[in-house]
């Protein structure tokens, strides 16, 4: 079972993860699965993200792992303290961010696996959704359970105001357009009630 995919940056290649804990690429044209699966985690895969030259997935076993996506060579490996649900690499490749089911938001120096910046209490303590850099990288964009999506200046960490903007159940998806200026995202309410 896939859990997640993504669609490399020149268009000819699909992403794809799962409960098998590997990353697979597959060949858009021919529908031929690309070399060996890219191997190394020990638990499911939750997210993937691809920009430039690098895969990275993040798993339930608490790692993200970065490969180059041209030789599938592994990158670095990052250990992550509590369990993390997404991951997101900025368009240019030199940045990696990772949300997790404690609602924190960190970077990352995607090939060496250092840690830049402090971590970020993105959505009070409730699980980060979703996470998504702008085109241009200036900013990310952090949907959690809370039902909030935080946009975040990448140059100083600080929130960039989403006005009056919060979905009623937790945030399922966030996507910028081609240029950066607008932001959709989806959500989710769970029925508590019973009805």
């Amino acid at each position: 079972v896939s859990s997640d995919f993504a669609i490399s940056p020149d268009g000819r290649e699909a992403i794809t993860c799962g409960e098998d804990d590997v990353v697979r690429r597959w060949d858009l044209r021919t529908g031929a699965q690309i070399g060996e699966p890219l191997s190394g985690h020990t638990d499911d895969i939750e997210d993937l993200a691809v920009a430039m030259d690098l895969i990275a997935s993040v798993s339930q076993d608490r790692t993200v792992r970065v490969w180059d996506a041209e030789t599938g060579q592994a990158v670095s490996t990052i250990r992550i303290d509590d369990e993390a649900w997404n991951v997101a690499l900025s368009p240019d490749g030199t940045l990696l961010a990772t949300g997790t089911r404690g609602g924190i938001v960190q970077f990352w120096n995607p090939r060496t696996g250092s840690r830049i910046g402090g971590p970020i209490d993105a959505h009070g303590g409730l699980p980060v959704s979703d996470l998504e850099f702008s085109p241009d990288g200036t900013l990310l964009a952090s949907g959690g359970f809370d039902g909030r999506v935080q946009l975040w200046n990448v140059a100083t960490r600080a929130p960039a105001p989403v006005p009056g903007f919060a979905h009623k159940g937790m945030v399922t998806g966030i996507a910028f357009d081609g240029d950066g200026r607008r932001l959709a995202t989806t959500g989710y309410i769970v029925d508590t009630q019973g009805t």
